[in-house]
């Protein structure tokens, strides 16, 4: 290509990743570009217009910075998760929606054949510069912190098929008197949203949830269940009079990066009853053919 490079790499955290920039910084230093780390927050840096440019990003670009080429290096979502939580003491669910965030974005770009570089790699080859090699001597942190939640990261891009459990404690849960960890709640009151979440970041594509709840109503209870995201959702009333553990299938089209929430809700007030959520199973499934036109 004519003209200086616009190289952005989006880099999740991993052990290595800091000795990466290094080599990288100084690969950058030794042919005369320049090279900008992005962090959260922070406005992108701009380009000199005549000397290429290298910057390693915790997420997407901005749109008003120009881009010529992509690379995405990740590790595992363990890794992520872990650095994260020692940099930063967040709650489960916003550590759970940051790293989703990242792999997302990873996903779609990726899927775009923009090249993937594991964390642990020991060359990576940046349009424009070359091959840059990062010392396997280098220290690791060894952290890792497992999430089942982000099991379906675990390959990017997401293959067709990947699963991942999300337990009753990944969920919001809109009575004060909920026991988060087991899922179980009151049905008595006035109607309302019983439950949703996890809110994790799903990439573009068809996603099924899998969940389960045991219920006692006292009656019958009138509920609505969705999966999706904000009023783009796939739907399915149901009143349930007998008491019994239940399954749900739903699949929905995520046309973008958005958040994963499944929920019920109450429709109409009830005198007794229980629920328990029992959580479910997130699978990726394949694209829907293109109509013919």
């Amino acid at each position: 290509m004519s003209g200086p490079f616009r190289v952005w790499l989006l880099q999740i955290p991993a052990d290595g990743a800091e000795a990466w920039r290094d080599a990288l910084s100084q690969a950058c230093a030794d042919a005369g570009w320049d090279f900008a780390v992005h962090n959260r927050h922070a406005p992108a840096p701009m380009p000199h217009p005549e000397r290429s440019m290298l910057v390693v990003s915790w997420l997407h670009h901005i749109d008003a910075h120009p881009v010529t080429h992509y690379l995405v290096q990740a590790g595992a979502p363990g890794e992520a998760a872990g650095i994260l939580a020692q940099e930063d003491e967040t709650a489960q669910g916003e550590l759970l929606r940051d790293v989703s965030l990242r792999y997302a974005v990873a996903d779609f770009l990726t899927r775009l054949h923009t090249p993937f570089i594991p964390a642990d790699a020991a060359v990576m080859n940046v349009p424009g510069l070359g091959d840059v090699h990062c010392s396997p001597n280098r220290p690791l942190r060894s952290t890792s912190h497992p999430e089942p939640a982000l099991d379906i990261f675990e390959r990017l891009p997401i293959p067709i098929g990947v699963q991942a459990t999300w337990g009753p404690e990944l969920f919001d849960y809109a009575d004060p008197g909920a026991d988060s960890r087991t899922g179980r709640l009151s049905l008595v009151g006035r109607r309302r949203l019983l439950f949703n979440g996890p809110h994790i970041h799903l990439p573009k594509g068809i996603w099924r949830f899998e969940g389960s709840f045991s219920i006692d109503p006292g009656g019958d209870a009138d509920l609505l269940i969705e999966w999706g995201y904000g009023h783009d959702v796939q739907s399915l009333p149901v009143v349930i009079g007998q008491a019994g553990r239940y399954e749900v299938v739903l699949e929905q089209a995520w046309s973008d990066v958005m958040n994963a929430d499944f929920r019920i809700s109450l429709m109409t007030p009830l005198l007794e009853g229980t629920m328990t959520f029992h959580g479910g199973t997130v699978t990726r499934l394949p694209d829907a053919p293109a109509e013919a036109g």
